[in-house]
Parts: structure tokens; C-alpha cells; sequence
């Protein structure tokens, strides 16, 4: 399959985006905006005090480590030295955190306690980190790029750490309802709005450890809150399929354990329908730490064992007398053209379609550019034919899910745009619907694409 890579183009967000806007210079037991010394941070330089920190954390007591994982650890990094031809660990640079008791019983916990397969994912990680060039394009993404970009994607943003639970650790807290990820990539770009999650990401990573410093031992994993209130069906595709992809891929391969206890609360009517598409792709130690809450006062009440009520921000139903100091969410207003994630996946994310008798997918291929593009049908069959300006270069052919994911790419002409058409054709037998989940990505022609797909020709 093609592997899109995450490579930002634009800078993100702006300081007073990276931790809770409070009085506070550091946080106590008790407080509840827990920004700590994130909130202390000058403008720039966030990436490489991150560095930094990774290079110097203390190998910490893992929280609620039994003698016999902490056993399957030392085999875990052992074996992850072997398969990297090292002697010992690394010191003094970021790697050096990869080979920590908390780091390895994550991975070990990732891969349900089987060592050598948690070893593997962790040297290929290691690898990862290195190919998709991950520090460099956070710091590209913290010194360049466009102010009224990052205001925008702060603005309308509304997630972040807020308060803490009784282990100390901050609590995670994404309005879901209010984002509108289908208008952050189509006002700004793809690139852009993945540097700014996964830079989020690193803001949260930083601030566990620190409370781990000062608790003396490592805590793991966060609780996190996914608020459903005002989603629409119109954002949900948009939004659930990006925040799936954030939590059943990245997470679940690179940060694994990142969550202690997943909450939905607020969920809408359409819940029941969205979850039964997005269920397939969470992994299985996420759905096992899911709890389905209704309402606020519900949610409340199943937290109580892990937060505090004076932790909970106000508008949840909590007792917390800070204010809220992130976005607050809605829809972006429209100023530029494109359609955000409609009809087209972000780069790594699948969008589902449910196919009863006829789909299409259309994709503009602007002049110069290449398009991508990659699908999968669970089971059974699908037919599946690509027209390109209306004429068919790739004839209908019937593709079991036997086959697993297709793929293919096609260049635009330098002079004019090419309008691609993907058919799925289930006429055959419309009486059992299939679920194809596809994805397209675009690139420049200068573009370092790493791929072997086939050229799909395409007459001028």
C-alpha cells in the first residue's frame, strides 16, 4: 500500500494554544488547570525543550506495574537492543526515552503482553519517528508559517488538558460536537491541521511527565473525555473519521496506552449508526476502556472513581471555578474553496461508503498534480471502474475483499485539471450492502512520493 507521509508544510499553533490560559504558574494536587511550566514556555522553543526532556526523563517506577510485567520489560528491552544491533540503551538524545520501564510496559501493554512483538513495534517506532522526519516538522510547523493560520486552528479547536484526576495525571478533554476538522484542512491544508493535533499531542505528552516528576512515578495513560454535544451529521463524517484515525492508528502503533479511560457523553441519535462503521477500526484495548454516557449529570457520576467533581470544567456539569481557556468550537466560515474531507480522505485516514446499489467518488486532479488513490470492500465482492473526463481507463473489474487494499495513481496534464471518477458498482447483488472505505491523497509533481502503485494513463 502507499505510504502517505506526514510532512507539514505551515506553522500551528500559537503559545497560549499550547496550555491553559491560567494565573498559575505551576500546578498543585488540587488545581484545575494544570498547564504547569508548559504555560511558562516562550513562543518558540517548545520542540526543542521537548527534546530535551525526552533525553533527560528518569526511569521512573511504572504506576501499577506487577512484578511479572516489569520482568517481560527487561525481556522487551533486550530483545529491542538485539534487533538494533546496540549493546546498551542510547543517552542524551531523545531515543534514550524509548528503552524507559514506563516507555517499554507501554508498548508491552500495546501488544497484550506478548515481549517479542512489543519489541518489534518499538524499534519499528524508533524507525518511524526517523523516516517521517517527526522533530524537524514540528519544529517547522512551531517557527513557520502563517499567524491568522494558527489563530484559526486555536479558535476552532476545542480540546486540551484541564484539570487532574486522583493519580495526579491532567485529564483530556475534546469537545467533538463543536470541531469542525472538515473546515480546519479546507481553510488552512491537511498539513497543517495534522502538525497541529499530533503538536497537541506532544504538549500532552510533555505535561504527564512532568507530573510524573513530581509524583516519583510514572504515570500511564490519561482519561479522556469526548464530549459529543452539537455535533451534527453534516461534521460527524469529517470529524469522527479523523479523531478515529488519530486514536486507532497513530495511537494505537506509536503512542500506545496513550489512553487510561475513554468517556462519550452527550452522544447524539446517530450515534449507534456512526459507532457500528467506526467500531471495526478502534482497537480492542480501546473499546474495552470506553464508557457510553448520555448526559453530563451520567458522566459525572462514572468519573467520580477517577476525578474529582472540582476537576470537571463548568460546562460539563462539573464544580471547577476555571474558566474554559481553549476554543470553543463551530463551524468555520467558508473563505476559500474545496470541501474540507468531503469525498476526499485525509492523508492516512479512511473515508467509509456504504454501497447498497450505485457509488461514485469524484476527485478533481488540479493541472500538474498527481492523485492517489487507495480503497479496500470488507467483504464479499464490489465492482469497481475508473473514468477519467468522463472516459473509462480502468474497466470494471469485480475485486473480492480477498484482495485487500487496491490502489493506483494518475497525473494530471500540466495544462488542464482531470476530473477522476471512482465507481463501485454493487447492482450485482443490492440486497447485501458493502462498506468500502477509501482514501485519495494529492501531490506535486516535485513531490518525493513513496509509493508502487501503477500509473493509471490518462490521454491529454
Amino acid at each position: 500500500r502507499p505510504r502517505a507521509r506526514w510532512a507539514p508544510r505551515h506553522a500551528g499553533a500559537p503559545a497560549h494554544c499550547m496550555a491553559p490560559a491560567s494565573p498559575r504558574s505551576a500546578c498543585d494536587d488540587t488545581s484545575a488547570s494544570c498547564g504547569g511550566s508548559v504555560g511558562d514556555l516562550s513562543p518558540g522553543g517548545q520542540v526543542d525543550r521537548w527534546l530535551q526532556a525526552l533525553a533527560d526523563l528518569e526511569d521512573l517506577e511504572p504506576e501499577g506495574a506487577t512484578a511479572e510485567e516489569l520482568e517481560q520489560v527487561r525481556v522487551v528491552r533486550a530483545e529491542a537492543l538485539r534487533l538494533q544491533g546496540l549493546d546498551a540503551p542510547p543517552t542524551g538524545t531523545w531515543e534514550a526515552h524509548f528503552y524507559l520501564r514506563a516507555t517499554l510496559l507501554r508498548f508491552l501493554r500495546g501488544r497484550e503482553g506478548d515481549a517479542a512483538k512489543a519489541a518489534e513495534m518499538l524499534v519499528d517506532t524508533i524507525g518511524w519517528f526517523s523516516e517521517q522526519r517527526y522533530w524537524e516538522g514540528l519544529r517547522k510547523f512551531e517557527e513557520e508559517g502563517d499567524p491568522q493560520e494558527r489563530e484559526l486552528l486555536h479558535k476552532h479547536c476545542p480540546e486540551g488538558p484541564f484539570g487532574v484526576d486522583l493519580r495526579g495525571a491532567p485529564v483530556l478533554y475534546v469537545r467533538l460536537g463543536m470541531k469542525d476538522v472538515g473546515g480546519m484542512i479546507r481553510e488552512t491544508c491537511v498539513e497543517s491541521t495534522i502538525a497541529h493535533h499530533v503538536y497537541m499531542l506532544e504538549r500532552n505528552r510533555f505535561l504527564l511527565n512532568e507530573h510524573s516528576l513530581r509524583r516519583g512515578k510514572a504515570l500511564l495513560g490519561h482519561v479522556v473525555v469526548f464530549d459529543f454535544s452539537g455535533m451534527t451529521w453534516a461534521r460527524a463524517t469529517m470529524t469522527v473519521s479523523f479523531t478515529v484515525w488519530m486514536v486507532g492508528d497513530l495511537f494505537k502503533d506509536r503512542f500506545p496506552e496513550t489512553i487510561g479511560w475513554l468517556y462519550c457523553v452527550n452522544v447524539p441519535w446517530f450515534f449507534k449508526v456512526g459507532w457500528g462503521m467506526v467500531a471495526p477500526f478502534l482497537p480492542e484495548g480501546t473499546k474495552r476502556k470506553m464508557r457510553i454516557c448520555r448526559s453530563g449529570r451520567a458522566l459525572i457520576k462514572e468519573l467520580e472513581s477517577y476525578v474529582a467533581p472540582d476537576q470537571i470544567p463548568s460546562w460539563l456539569g462539573g464544580r471547577s471555578p476555571e474558566p474554559w481557556p481553549y476554543g470553543e468550537g463551530g463551524d468555520l466560515p467558508r473563505t476559500k474553496d474545496g470541501e474540507g474531507l468531503e469525498g476526499v480522505g485525509v492523508e492516512g485516514c479512511p473515508v467509509a461508503l456504504e454501497v447498497i446499489n450505485f457509488e461514485t467518488v469524484v476527485v478533481e486532479v488540479p493541472p500538474g498534480k498527481t492523485c492517489i488513490w487507495e480503497w479496500s470492500v470488507d467483504h464479499s465482492h464490489i465492482e469497481f471502474a475508473l473514468h477519467a473526463n468522463g472516459r473509462e481507463v480502468l474497466a470494471k473489474r469485480r475485486v473480492s475483499s480477498s484482495e485487500g487494499w487496491q490502489s493506483g495513481k494518475v497525473s494530471a496534464c500540466k495544462g488542464a485539471a482531470t476530473t477522476l471518477t471512482l465507481t463501485f458498482d454493487n447492482s450485482f447483488w443490492f440486497t447485501r450492502r458493502k462498506r468500502i472505505l477509501y482514501k485519495t491523497h494529492l501531490f506535486d509533481e516535485e513531490d518525493d512520493i513513496d509509493t508502487e502503485c501503477s500509473e493509471v494513463p490518462v490521454a491529454a
